[in-house]
């Protein structure tokens, strides 16, 4: 087995270095090397099903580059995204292409990396008790409260509309989420732990729940933050009740389920508001034909989601070949730090840059690919380190979190991880630091709360 292991990193390894030689000195590769590196790709993918978190993130660090230059090979003319049409060329496709191969190598490290750290079992360390979990409770139905502030109903004002109110904190999902996350573990503790009879505690989990994923985000059609949060929750149901997280054919058809559900969703929410009942239907089946057959306006394998993302990345590279921005060594993640406070707070902060697009004339579909920030800061060296710290960060939190299920100091992170994951690994890096750091300052809270609830 340890030769089967060894050979699998020597494959990636020898495509990595291979796809950086291109890069070097050439901007072709062959269609031969394509279905090689595509095959590698599966072959990553395979060794992820044994964790569906693993295989998520990887799935979506990995497709962008498949998609972009699979377009290409197809149809030099073939579209991968809506936007910054100008960038979707057969050289950047390939360079996306290569630049992936690289960042699943140092992605595959990290996971690599994480399982080799020693940490200990420390599940008592503080005794929670009932009424920490009502306040908890309390806080959770406040903030999902605010979170259906900030948008109508899609059936009286379709998504987007700002017909809601604006809230000075932007992070009340990541709140949310690690709240609920803290329920879901203070009723396996209490359960588990304890042995205390709570029978009745599941209902207060269950309307949470509905009141948070449903009335606050799915009927506003918040869908990405809504799956986050029910992902997330899953996850934990899974890994308390000490079943695996393999991808397996029910977890991979319950994926697919939420994945239908996502696009009927997003379909949904921006047209209820003005299409007859029929031509809904219509614009649904349009949509599920478009991720096969492209769309009418010649995107191919389109889905929408990734194809904004990819262009996001396409898009930098373009900018940077056409010297219309310049490399930036690493300063926007040191602008993580000044985009900390909340924008009451500081209103000159560094903006979002996703922004960069629309500063310089072009369209976006929002959002920031990680990817595209890597390699927007330390070129090819920046997609390598960048996915093999995330990635590292996942396996940590994850292994911290199995072996220290009952202890909330140490199940924060992955709590934390977990609340951000979806946008974290699609739509900006950012996500992550906001959500961690949202965590902890949470867990400081929580250690208020309880000192006051003792004394």
């Amino acid at each position: 087995m340890s030769k089967i292991v060894s050979l699998y990193y020597i494959l990636l390894l020898y495509n990595a270095l291979v796809s950086l030689v291109c890069i070097v000195f050439s901007d072709k590769v062959s269609i031969i090397y394509f279905f090689f590196s595509l095959f590698l790709f599966i072959l990553i993918l395979l060794k992820n099903t044994e964790n569906v978190v693993f295989f998520i993130r990887t799935f979506f660090l990995g497709i962008v580059g498949f998609i972009a230059m699979g377009a290409k090979i197809i149809d030099d003319d073939a579209l991968f995204g809506f936007h910054m049409r100008e960038s979707q060329t057969i050289e950047i496709a390939t360079l996306m292409f290569l630049l992936t191969n690289i960042a699943l190598v140092g992605s595959e490290i990290g996971f690599l990396l994480s399982r080799k750290i020693k940490i200990e079992n420390k599940n008592k360390i503080i005794f929670e008790n009932k009424k920490f979990f009502f306040i908890i409770w309390f806080f959770l139905i406040f903030v999902s409260f605010l979170i259906s502030l900030q948008n109508q109903p899609i059936y009286i004002a379709a998504y987007g509309s700002n017909a809601g109110v604006k809230m000075p904190l932007n992070n009340l999902n990541s709140i949310s989420n690690i709240l609920f996350y803290t329920l879901i573990f203070l009723y396996f503790k209490f359960k588990n732990l304890y042995r205390w009879d709570i029978n009745k505690f599941k209902y207060f989990l269950i309307f949470s729940a509905i009141y948070l994923y449903f009335y606050s985000e799915i009927l506003r059609g918040v869908r990405m933050d809504a799956l986050n949060g029910v992902f997330g929750a899953i996850v934990l149901y899974y890994i308390y009740n000490n079943k695996s997280l393999k991808l397996t054919w029910k977890v991979f058809l319950l994926g697919m389920f939420l994945f239908v559900l996502l696009q009927i969703i997003g379909i949904i929410r921006s047209a209820l508001e003005y299409v007859t009942f029929s031509q809904l239907v219509d614009m649904i089946m349009d949509g599920f034909s478009f991720i096969f057959t492209g769309s009418k306006s010649g995107i191919m394998f389109y889905q929408g989601t990734v194809n904004d993302i990819a262009t996001t990345f396409s898009g930098i590279i373009y900018m940077l070949k056409h010297n219309i921005i310049d490399f930036l060594y690493g300063s926007s993640y040191f602008d993580y730090i000044l985009r900390t406070p909340p924008k009451f707070l500081y209103p000159d902060r560094p903006e979002d840059l996703a922004w960069i697009f629309v500063n310089h004339d072009f369209t976006s579909g929002g959002g920031f690919f990680e990817l595209a920030e890597a390699y927007f800061n330390f070129g090819v060296f920046g997609v390598f380190i960048i996915p093999f710290l995330v990635s590292f960060l996942f396996g940590y939190a994850y292994k911290l979190f199995v072996l220290n299920k009952y202890s909330l100091i140490s199940a924060i992170l992955w709590f934390s991880v977990l609340s951000g994951f979806m946008r974290g690994i699609l739509y900006q890096t950012f996500a992550f630091y906001k959500s961690i750091l949202t965590g902890f300052i949470l867990l400081l809270i929580f250690y208020f709360i309880l000192a006051f609830v003792k004394k």
